[in-house]
């Protein structure tokens, strides 16, 4: 009776082995990071298939992020992997490539072939075109941001250490070079009021800048810190005894300014700015009548104005 029973056991064990390797274990992903890209792609990978079910299976943790126009999808764990896409099916495809250890079968790269030999494009084989790019070793990263050009101009008034108020205007240039933007700026003011003989002379400024600012993200506005520096020059005139005098100075420019931008549209946007302004006289041509006040170190300027260009 023991003859017959231990060939029974035996192959009790088997056909129960049996039975568990071919129970299904359903691959699943963990999915972290920035919370929208997360829902697109986890509603993805539960189209095809990849939840988080599965108890017992390995669980595949991956991370989502957006780095300027680019989806960066990274595997974490040992190794540590990382893709940069363009589209959150191609993250979705990614993932599922690392959740499915079936991807190595040799019959699924004779079926995927098969499937792209159909001439219309249907979302299987678009699903096979994308598992194709993930599968694909990447080339180099690119630059994280393509360099953009922007455009921007201001109103502007200016208060100034000697009690003069200024008015005029600023225009610029800025291309956008990674995290930061390289600038260049011009900028003319003429005084409109102040204590002395201003209501006899007049004065006027030209400066020319070149500096950088670094953009922070608040909400759907951006706020710019930065700094400049560069050469102006400074015109006074007057009427001393019915004849015109006048000086021209010229000498190094800095300031620190700070712009908050509020979009208007897909490439314009409303900008106010804040500027201290620091100048100092190098060289001096020409005289003027002792009742004008020497020229100005410090402005304290505010401005208003648009920009054009990428955001």
């Amino acid at each position: 009776m023991s003859f017959f029973v231990r060939p029974l056991g035996i192959a009790g064990v088997l056909l129960a082995a049996r039975a568990a390797a071919a129970s299904p274990c359903e691959p699943s992903a963990a999915l972290a990071g920035d919370p929208a890209l997360v829902a697109t792609v986890g509603d993805l990978l539960v189209q095809h298939g990849i939840g988080n079910v599965g108890e017992g299976c390995p669980r595949v943790r991956a991370r989502l992020e957006r780095r300027d126009r680019s989806i960066v999808v990274v595997r974490v764990g040992d190794p540590e992997e990382e893709r940069v896409v363009t589209e959150p099916a191609t993250a979705a495809t990614i993932i599922e490539s690392w959740s499915r250890s079936d991807f190595e079968n040799p019959l699924l790269a004779t079926h995927a072939a098969t499937l792209t030999l159909v001439t219309p494009v249907t979302p299987a084989a678009t699903s096979v075109t994308s598992l194709r790019e993930a599968l694909t070793p990447s080339a180099p990263p690119l630059p994280s941001m393509p360099a953009r050009l922007q455009l921007f101009s201001a109103a502007e008034t200016s208060f100034a250490d000697d009690r003069t108020s200024w008015v005029g205007f600023m225009v610029g240039v800025c291309v956008q070079l990674g995290r930061a933007c390289a600038s260049a700026r011009g900028r003319y003011a003429a005084v409109v009021d102040g204590p002395g003989m201003w209501s006899e002379a007049e004065r006027h400024a030209a400066d020319v800048l070149f500096g950088g600012d670094i953009p922070f993200r608040l909400g759907h506005t951006t706020l710019s810190t930065g700094f400049g520096a560069g050469m102006g020059s400074v015109h006074t005139g007057t009427r001393a005894s019915g004849m015109p005098q006048g000086s021209e100075t010229f000498g190094l420019r800095a300031d620190a300014h700070m712009a908050w931008t509020i979009p208007l549209g897909l490439r314009i946007a409303l900008e106010v700015s804040a500027t201290l302004d620091v100048s100092q006289v190098t060289d001096v041509e020409g005289s003027v009548s002792a009742g004008v006040t020497n020229e100005p170190r410090i402005f304290g300027r505010l401005g208003a104005g648009l920009r054009f260009g990428g955001m």
